[in-house]
């Protein structure tokens, strides 16, 4: 690993599981394709 890299997963261990589950997973992911899906339903059923 290069030292970005390393600093970047020290950084990301340092913020614990279920944080990094909230911010990336539920928020991140989750939120954002709730969004997207709503507005793709939406603009196709009017």
């Amino acid at each position: 690993m290069t030292p970005d890299q390393l600093k970047k997963w020290a950084k990301t261990r340092r913020m614990g599981r279920t944080r990094y589950v909230w911010l990336y997973g539920v928020l991140g992911w989750g939120l954002t394709v709730g969004v997207v899906w709503a507005v793709v339903m939406a603009t196709f059923q009017g």
